[in-house]
């Protein structure tokens, strides 16, 4: 977002109060929506010329979004968007379409049979909705060896305090499992202490293969000493970038495509080490 500034700024010769600028804000806690609705709130009583907002929650701020449009603010979703009909654009991964690319790569790991558990992250962010959507759609069509044995939504645990275990409750409810996608890097945290669990020397089963989204840093690592069988690496660079571009064309009314498509990358052991893999990893 900041060389986003920085180019159109000097493109256009913008300088003094002309140029393009850009505050951030953001909820202590990802998913926490109420806060991301207040600082919502506090944003659009700045009247900034348009805003950028990664949702958690798709349907939590069409009260805002009608009052930005009343007031002339456009709104551009980015990563995590919405359905509501007055964005200006959306930017981010096609998140069906790489959901289906990881439900051919787990039945491709998995020899097309087994059960496979989808592990969500936030069960109201449309990004991780269409994600565990379209896996599931993909593995029911086209792979019938394969059972989706269910799906669990991490900030239902959340809110259920410590009364719940994740791991526990993984290791419960769904013991016979060969795999598990998860829909974020927190997600695939999640998902490789359970995995270290039910592959434990004293339980005598294999761990399931893991796969899903992002980079970080202890994902990389996974993936690298072979826990993690394969991610995929978004464009945070990209999204950013595109998100003030997008944001700058509104403020000005030029127009933009509905949706921005900024792309992501397959990475497991046999291509992570090309540069197109390093490129991404953050």
């Amino acid at each position: 977002m900041d060389q986003a500034i920085e180019d159109i700024n000097t493109a256009l010769g913008y300088e003094g109060g002309d140029r393009v600028r850009a505050t951030y804000n953001a909820a202590a806690v990802s998913d926490d929506v109420d806060e991301q609705v207040n600082i919502l709130d506090e944003e659009l009583a700045r009247y900034p010329v348009a805003v950028g907002i990664a949702l958690s929650d798709a349907n939590a701020c069409e009260v805002q979004f009608d009052l930005a449009a009343e007031n002339g603010i456009p709104v551009v979703a980015f990563d995590s968007g919405s359905d509501y009909q007055g964005l200006m654009a959306t930017v981010g991964t096609d998140n069906d379409a790489s959901a289906r690319e990881a439900a051919g790569k787990m039945a491709e790991e998995l020899g097309e049979s087994g059960e496979v558990l989808i592990l969500v992250d936030n069960s109201k962010a449309k990004a991780d909705t269409v994600r565990e959507s379209a896996f599931r759609d993909e593995i029911q069509n086209q792979y019938p060896g394969i059972t989706i044995a269910g799906s669990c939504y991490m900030d239902q645990w959340a809110d259920a305090g410590e009364e719940t275990d994740p791991v526990q409750e993984i290791l419960t409810q769904y013991p016979n499992i060969t795999g598990i996608f998860a829909t974020s890097s927190d997600a695939v945290l999640m998902a490789l202490e359970a995995a270290d669990a039910m592959g434990d020397a004293d339980t005598g089963a294999e761990a399931p293969v893991i796969m899903g989204y992002d980079a970080e840093e202890e994902e990389v690592s996974a993936l690298e000493d072979g826990r993690i069988s394969g991610l995929i690496v978004q464009n945070p660079y990209g999204m950013g970038y595109a998100t003030i571009v997008a944001a700058a064309r509104a403020a000005l009314a030029q127009g933009n495509e509905a949706v921005v498509n900024t792309g992501y990358l397959w990475v497991d052991a046999e291509n992570i080490d090309s540069d197109e893999a390093q490129r991404l990893l953050y």
